[in-house]
């Protein structure tokens, strides 16, 4: 060997060693997410109630928010008719899988936002929202659909997914607490922190990639059922700027949510002054996406699908729902019905009326697709 290839190969080796200890100097990365106890799989996530949280925000960069993560409280009645208190405490599920495939599931359970549907309902024995959150680890790891992660048809197996439960109320998009009263006398507050509970959700889900190393997730699922699915709706975009550089699939499947709502529930939930607290929890950095969006009436979850979609082209967006769903069906029975709850019911008489439902619902899904002349 030459004396020049002798130097080459001397310096090779001294480059190999100086890469090899910047190697061992490295911090040491842990998968994201493995440090997270597990019982059946799943690991639970208890949230304090009230936490300061961080996410990107595209024209603000990193923006920090005090949030009151909760469940709604108040209190339903025992057996003998006497109430009994509702812990308001938070808390998430994640089962760890592919750091690179993320998913996010937001469960459902009604509705309420006045005097009849939040407190008058809870008195009469039959509230018509979950104030509380009863899944368990060893129960979601019975569950069905993308639950089953033993399916090899499940589309979702592999990928880490985040169970975010529902106790509030206010379909995940509340931020404030509300008094209730009916009768003489009687009254109840309660915490409508949906979007609390998803901001602080997002919060803990990106300090595990950023404690990590990791470089973010590459594919991200966003679902949810009935409630759940306005829930997904509303967190799609702002999950989607936590990992913009890493992110390569993006998908939305909003089940059984097509937004068919009167006038007046609007009024009372959604605009500025209602019970949820709503407005200040828009992605405004989407056009349109203001206060303003309320005044469209029951054509704003439309205007809210259809801008969101045109602002991530790149995107996947689908509802989906049954023809002839009857929770929907009732529900909007209740929201148009709310002062007089003897006609909140579905009955025989209703088979009738619900091609009407389907219709409006079919209708609302088509405003979605940019040819549609609906």
């Amino acid at each position: 060997m030459s004396m020049i290839g002798s130097v080459r190969v001397a310096r090779l080796y001294i480059y190999l060693g100086a890469l090899v200890m910047c190697l061992i100097a490295l911090p040491a990365q842990s998968r994201p997410f493995s440090q997270l106890q597990t019982q059946d799989g799943w690991g639970t996530v208890d949230v304090e109630p009230q936490i300061e949280v961080n996410y990107r925000h595209p024209g603000s960069g990193i923006v920090s928010r005090k949030v009151e993560p909760g469940c709604a409280g108040g209190f339903v009645l025992d057996p003998n008719g006497d109430p009994v208190p509702i812990s308001p405490a938070f808390r998430f599920f994640v089962r760890p899988g592919n750091p690179n495939k993320l998913a996010f599931f937001f469960d459902g359970g009604g509705a309420c936002w006045s005097n009849n549907t939040c407190l008058g309902s809870v008195l009469a024995g039959r509230p018509i929202y979950s104030p509380l959150i009863d899944e368990t680890p060893a129960l979601l790891a019975q569950g069905g659909g993308i639950l089953d992660f033993d399916n090899p048809e499940n589309p979702l197996k592999n990928s880490t997914l985040i169970f975010v439960p529902y106790c509030t109320g206010d379909v995940h998009w509340g931020s404030g607490q509300h008094t209730y009263s009916f009768g003489a006398g009687v009254s109840m507050t309660l915490n409508h922190g949906g979007f609390d509970n998803t901001l602080a959700v997002i919060d803990w889900v990106r300090k595990q990639y950023d404690s990590s190393g990791h470089h973010g997730p590459k594919q991200l699922v966003v679902t949810g059922s009935s409630a759940g699915s306005y829930g997904a709706t509303l967190a799609m975009p702002y999950l989607m700027e936590q990992w913009p550089h890493s992110l390569r699939r993006k998908v939305l499947i909003a089940d059984a949510g097509v937004g068919v709502l009167p006038d007046s529930f609007i009024t009372q939930a959604l605009k500025s002054g209602g019970s949820w607290s709503a407005v200040g929890n828009l992605p405004d950095w989407i056009g349109g996406l203001d206060e303003s969006l309320f005044d469209l009436g029951k054509g704003f979850y439309s205007a809210f699908n259809t801008a969101i979609a045109w602002h991530y082209p790149d995107a996947r967006f689908a509802i989906f729902t049954d023809a002839f769903d009857a929770v929907q069906a009732q529900f909007y029975k209740i929201m148009k019905f709310e002062q007089d709850p003897g006609k909140w019911s579905l009955d025989p008489t209703d088979e009738t009326t619900l091609p009407a439902y389907c219709e409006w619902a079919f209708g609302a899904r088509r405003h979605l697709l940019a040819t549609s002349t609906a």
